[in-house]
C-alpha cells in the first residue's frame, strides 16, 4: 500500500511540477524543438494517463500554425501527425473517443502567452467518474 501511494505521489508530483513550468515560463516550453517537447510531455503525463485509464495522449505544438500528434497507449504505434492551430496543448483520450484538455499554452498577447492547466487531482476526478465527455477540450479562460 505504501508503494502504491509513493507512486501516485511520483506521478501527480511530475504532473505538477510541468504545469509550474508552464505557468512560470511557457516560452521555456514552446520554444522546445517538437520532438524534445511530446518527449517531455509524454513523460510528464503518461503515469497520469494510464492511472485513469486514458487511451491516447494528443499533443500540438508550434508556432503559429501547430502540429498535431497522437500517441496511443494501448499500441505500440508512433506518434500521428495532423494540422493544428494551438502553440501548445495536451489532451489525454478515453475510450469511447471523448478528450479532456490537461494542460494548453495558447497565443500570446500583450501579457505573454495564456496558460490553461488542470491539475492532477482534477483530470483524475473528470477520468474517474466518467466525465470526460461532458467536460470536454477546455479552452483557457481569460
Amino acid at each position: 500500500m505504501a508503494d502504491a501511494e509513493v507512486d501516485l505521489q511520483r506521478i501527480e508530483r511530475k504532473w505538477e511540477e510541468l504545469v509550474a513550468r508552464a505557468k512560470g515560463d511557457p516560452w521555456s516550453l514552446v520554444s522546445m524543438e517538437p520532438e524534445e517537447l511530446k518527449a517531455l510531455l509524454l513523460s510528464a503525463i503518461e503515469g497520469l494517463a494510464r492511472l485513469v485509464g486514458a487511451i491516447a495522449v494528443t499533443v500540438e505544438v508550434g508556432r503559429w500554425k501547430a502540429r498535431y500528434y497522437r500517441k496511443s497507449l494501448i499500441d505500440d504505434d508512433e506518434w500521428e501527425e495532423e494540422d493544428g492551430e494551438l502553440v501548445c496543448s495536451v489532451q489525454l483520450e478515453d475510450s469511447s473517443g471523448c478528450s479532456i484538455t490537461a494542460l494548453s499554452i495558447g497565443l500570446p498577447d500583450e501579457d505573454g502567452p495564456e496558460v490553461y492547466a488542470r491539475s492532477a487531482g482534477e483530470i483524475a476526478e473528470i477520468f474517474l467518474t466518467g466525465r470526460v465527455c461532458e467536460e470536454g477540450s477546455l479552452e483557457p479562460d481569460h
